[in-house]
């Protein structure tokens, strides 16, 4: 007898609008379910809400109307804490901080106030993030300013940043763009392998649907004013894209 497979919904959207202010929604009756330890990308052509979903979900943008649900709480307005981790296009580094301030800055919620500011966090967190750099094959530039890094560096410290804070769900706004095809391979296998290995989720906005198509479990296409769900197995789903 086979076992019953047990899935766990960690982000719903229920009837969502997103857009800004009193404008017009960009997207419109988005309703969805993404389960733990699942990939899930969205792809489409620029301009089409990608960002600004992601940015609704991460509470950055308040949503016109329905409901985001984290873990099972649903609500209108509410932070979403260390739940999220979220990676915006632009990365949000500080340029004139060393790697491993970066990286640490991203566990603030759980230091001490001037721990954060004067750059002296327990020893323990540091470890962890240096394990971390470690892992992404950036260890040796810890101490070395952001400001001086190459563009796959910096992606590398943003991806860091966000995986010591040990998010249930985390959201990438082109996190592989402008990346060669060898770094994006390898800052998305560490970053992917983390989500299965940890059974967190991911969403991630992605402009090369080849690359989308082959690392996720669902991908979704934001299309005018729509977040149409594709069937990965049709075969002329690439063309759809």
């Amino acid at each position: 007898m086979s076992e019953t497979v047990f899935k766990e919904t960690v982000l719903e959207l229920k009837n969502l609008n997103v857009g800004y202010g009193s404008k017009e929604p960009i997207l419109k009756d988005i309703n969805l379910e993404i389960e733990k330890g699942e990939i899930i990308a969205l792809v489409g052509p620029s301009g089409a809400g990608k960002t600004t979903l992601i940015k609704t979900i991460a509470s950055i943008i308040p949503q016109i109307s329905g409901e985001i649900c984290i873990l099972g709480e649903c609500c209108a307005d509410c932070l979403p804490s260390g739940n999220i981790g979220y990676i915006p296009q632009r990365l949000g580094l500080v340029n004139n901080k060393t790697v491993i301030e970066n990286v640490i800055f991203g566990k603030f919620h759980e230091m001490n106030f001037l721990d954060v500011f004067l750059s002296d966090p327990n020893k323990e967190i540091t470890k962890e993030a240096m394990e971390i750099l470690e892992s992404l094959e950036i260890k040796e530039k810890a101490n070395e300013q952001v400001k001086f890094l190459s563009g796959g560096e910096r992606k590398r410290v943003a991806v860091a940043r966000t995986l010591l804070q040990k998010p249930k769900i985390i959201l990438a706004d082109e996190f592989l763009g402008e990346l060669d095809d060898e770094t994006s391979i390898s800052v998305g296998f560490k970053m992917f392998n983390y989500v299965k290995k940890n059974k967190s989720s991911i969403i991630f906005v992605d402009h090369n649907p080849a690359r989308a198509m082959g690392v996720s479990d669902k991908i979704f296409k934001v299309c005018e004013s729509k977040v149409v769900k594709l069937d990965k197995q049709e075969k002329n789903v690439e063309v759809a894209i």
